[in-house]
């Protein structure tokens, strides 16, 4: 049964007092009706107390775990960070390699002054892909040098019969 305050008002005004004897027995059965209700409320509001705790213990892995997926993102852009640099070097591998072929292309030395050139500018970690393939679109521009671009060179390694030995030049 749900008590209400309503209901226990009620209760309390349906009984009549008659006599002294009565008079302690209905102050008796009104102290009953209140203390029910009193129990009533005091066990929802336990029930609630332990529902909240267990939301707040929630939220808090809830938390450890949102902490733990920012660093896991963080560890993966700093290892995406360094498969970028390591695919800017084997571009300047290549270009140096191509440059023994093709005198036109820019040299090492002349593609990291202009990286070095771009860094000191913007001043970023790693040049990125898109400064990579800006700078190599400008020395295009003014000798026009067979330098592949970066994705080229990606999906040129990623081929499995590829061998740097033996690779023609093509891309």
């Amino acid at each position: 049964m749900k008590v209400t305050p309503l209901l226990v008002e009620d209760a309390v005004e349906s009984v009549k007092l008659r006599g002294a004897k009565l008079e302690l027995k209905t102050a008796g059965q009104v102290g009953w009706l209140f203390l029910s209700a009193l129990r009533t409320v005091y066990v929802k509001t336990l029930t609630q107390d332990a529902e909240i705790r267990k939301l707040w213990d929630e939220v808090a892995g809830l938390q450890e775990r949102q902490l733990l997926m920012k660093e896991t993102i963080e560890s993966e852009v700093t290892q995406g960070d360094q498969m970028e640099a390591r695919c800017t070097a084997l571009a300047v591998r290549v270009a140096k390699q191509k440059s023994r072929q093709n005198p036109k292309v820019p040299s090492t030395v002349q593609v990291r002054a202009l990286l070095r050139k771009q860094k000191s500018r913007q001043k970023p970690k790693m040049p990125s892909t898109v400064q990579v393939r800006a700078l190599v679109r400008k020395q295009k521009s003014r000798q026009k040098p067979k330098i592949p671009s970066t994705v080229q060179v990606r999906a040129l390694v990623r081929k499995e019969n590829w061998d740097p030995y033996t690779w023609d030049g093509t891309v």
